[in-house]
């Protein structure tokens, strides 16, 4: 890894979880990659990332976001975070709550989201990071039905870079 991707992941977390914040950063890699596949100053610069099979900002955000929650669930991470996530408990049997492709369901497997009445308490790390989880674990369930019936905490067992791998693919 180059030095430039470790600039963008060293403390990530707390400067990346608002895209508002990090527009002006967000611009200056878009226009990095058009430089870099001398692409026209107004292409579209998704297909560039792909090509080049490099993560935007935000996504590089995300990844460090899942791998934080996953060390945390895992308790690799400093002792006062062993505790950060809990994992919701689901009180009925309701179809729509537990069907993995409707739009209310809350997999086995989620964490709960703290409850905050204000944005600036939804743009924190332990909200970002735990609906970050739980939309991944819905990603990947869903692709992987076989794996989440077998095992509804089963992203939670896996290894973090097979995590990313199979987000990624």
């Amino acid at each position: 890894m180059d030095n430039s991707i470790h600039i963008f992941n060293y403390g990530c977390q707390l400067w990346g979880q608002n895209e508002n914040t990090i527009e002006k950063t967000i611009t200056l890699q878009k226009k990095a990659i058009r430089l870099l596949s001398f692409a026209h100053y107004q292409e579209e610069s998704s297909p560039l990332f792909k090509n080049l099979n490099l993560l935007k900002l935000t996504d590089i955000v995300r990844q460090n976001n899942i791998i934080f929650t996953h060390n945390s669930i895992n308790n690799n991470t400093p002792r006062i975070f062993n505790d950060y996530f809990n994992f919701e408990e689901s009180n009925h049997q309701y179809q729509t709550v537990n069907s993995l492709n409707s739009t209310y369901s809350i997999p086995a497997g989620s964490l709960e989201l703290p409850t905050y009445r204000t944005n600036s308490g939804k743009s924190s790390i332990k909200y970002i990071c735990a609906s970050t989880w739980n939309s991944t674990l819905k990603d990947l369930s869903i692709k992987y039905t076989e794996r989440y019936h077998k095992d509804p905490l089963w992203i939670s067992k896996t290894n973090v870079q097979n995590l990313l791998r199979e987000h990624k693919g």
